[in-house]
């Protein structure tokens, strides 16, 4: 029996899921960004927000993207954040060289969030599948 359809189907519903928690990570970063950025400026708001939203994303794609890895959570939390340190490197580089370099960015600091994190997303998605999350 070909069970190809059924790997298509579900890897399309896992990346719709992590997208869908991404959104929501997207959301906690942003939040962050804004909340801080007026006391301790925009790259350090960043820094601060980051890994709370990095946290939410593992929560979640822990209990409804992938299965459970079977490690311990504190081991699968560290893997999470170590695996998707590119991600977090191409993200809050992109971000960082928008908001310093232009002027747009420096005033419209979610635009730089949201290009950085778009492409972060992309790299996230495979290390939290292929690495944090694979079965032990």
């Amino acid at each position: 029996m070909d069970h190809r359809p059924i790997e298509k189907r579900r890897h399309r519903a896992e990346v719709f899921r992590f997208a869908l928690i991404g959104a929501l990570g997207f959301a906690t970063n942003a939040s962050g960004v804004l909340v801080l950025q007026a006391g301790v400026g925009p790259i350090i708001a960043q820094l601060i927000a980051f890994p709370v939203a990095a946290t939410v994303t593992w929560w979640c794609n822990r209990m409804f993207t992938f299965s459970h890895s079977g490690k311990s959570w504190q081991l699968e939390w560290v893997h999470y954040l170590g695996a998707n340190l590119v991600g977090w490197l191409v993200t809050n580089g992109i971000y960082i060289t928008l908001i310093v370099s232009t002027a747009f960015f420096r005033e419209n600091v979610l635009y730089a969030l949201a290009i950085g994190a778009g492409f972060g997303m992309i790299l996230n998605f495979a290390a939290a599948k292929w690495i944090v999350f694979r079965s032990a």
